[in-house]
């Protein structure tokens, strides 16, 4: 997604710890700690743009705004709250499109609320994730949300389209919705990874806490991610990054990063994921129809990569403003988002 997350509430009045600069080999140091209670708000503004054929379209914008806060730490750990301060409104998501997708939005629109539970992080001293506070009540929670969305959906579903189509289709749809929301919720809350995997955009704006950067080298490393919603299948990824600016008057560091996903890997991935649900469907639904059979050549080859320009206060450790962009491209489609 297109992020700009602009802070709203730093309050920068004393404060006990400095970042360092040397000059002698051009490196910065961010500050290494925070202190209990450090609260920060973001505001967040999400969308999506289609290239296809030249042209350009907007499939959707969401605002919403989130908390960041410090609510414990030790010599080695910290305590991060995570909670969205406003749920994003999720119409924008099923403008335009068929009357079943309307539908699927409307009812996850209803629970928003109750999906809006604050999450407890538990990080090493740098910020590096370790864990989640209460991952069995949270998931506990989660499951009854999925229940009720589903069968608010079949009672909504019922009183349009009963009558209009057989037992079986409409065993099939339940089947389909059943896995839409078991992925879109579900899968993101089921273990601790999947809870990190959900929130990783939040958790790496916290990346370069404690970090000694130089000012004139680029970093390149390689390493695996675990996508949200595609299942446990780690891909290889390449990461760049560098600081292309810094003012020391204002203690502000502004780095460039940019993320590539191996091509082959993500290919094989969508296709897995897409017999997966397709399989879960027969099981809850019968044989699908002739001719519905997932093939390789049925998946438009995609790519993914990703930039973020990060600022971030050295004398902190919060990041302020965050720009990130991905772009998947899909065939010949682009999805800029």
């Amino acid at each position: 997604m297109k992020r700009f997350l602009l802070i709203i509430a730093m309050v920068l009045a004393y404060l006990p710890a400095f970042s360092q600069i040397n000059l002698k080999d051009s490196t910065v140091q961010v500050v290494a700690y925070w202190q209990k209670g450090e609260k920060y708000f973001y505001d967040t503004k999400s969308y999506e743009l289609l290239i296809e054929n030249g042209d350009t379209s907007t499939l959707y914008e969401i605002n919403g705004r989130f908390s960041i806060e410090v609510i414990d730490s030790t010599a080695n750990s910290y305590k991060l709250k995570y909670k969205q301060e406003n749920m994003p409104d999720l119409k924008s998501l099923s403008e335009g499109k068929d009357t079943v997708t309307q539908m699927v939005f409307n009812v996850m629109e209803k629970y928003m609320d109750r999906i809006n539970i604050p999450v407890v992080f538990i990080t090493d001293e740098y910020g590096t994730f370790q864990d989640v506070e209460g991952i069995d009540a949270l998931q506990k929670e989660m499951y009854s949300i999925v229940a009720s969305m589903v069968k608010d959906f079949e009672m909504e579903f019922n009183s349009k389209f009963l009558g209009d189509i057989t037992e079986e289709e409409k065993k099939q749809t339940m089947a389909v919705i059943e896995e839409l929301y078991n992925g879109f919720i579900l899968e993101q809350y089921k273990d601790r990874q999947g809870i990190y995997k959900n929130f990783k955009e939040i958790i790496n704006l916290l990346t370069f806490h404690g970090t000694k950067l130089n000012l004139n080298k680029e970093y390149i490393s390689s390493s695996k991610e675990v996508l949200p919603i595609y299942g446990d299948s780690e891909i290889d990824i390449k990461e760049t990054f560098y600081v292309y600016e810094y003012n020391p008057e204002t203690s502000w560091i502004y780095i460039d990063y940019f993320k590539k996903y191996n091509p082959e890997q993500l290919n094989e991935l969508a296709f897995n994921m897409a017999q997966q649900i397709a399989s879960n469907v027969e099981k809850k639904a019968g044989k699908l129809p002739e001719g519905s059979e997932i093939k390789k050549e049925d998946i438009p080859e995609f790519t993914i990569d990703c930039y973020t320009g990060v600022q971030v206060h050295t004398n902190t450790g919060w990041p302020g403003n965050v720009y990130s962009e991905k772009r998947t491209k899909k065939g010949k489609s682009i999805n800029l988002g």
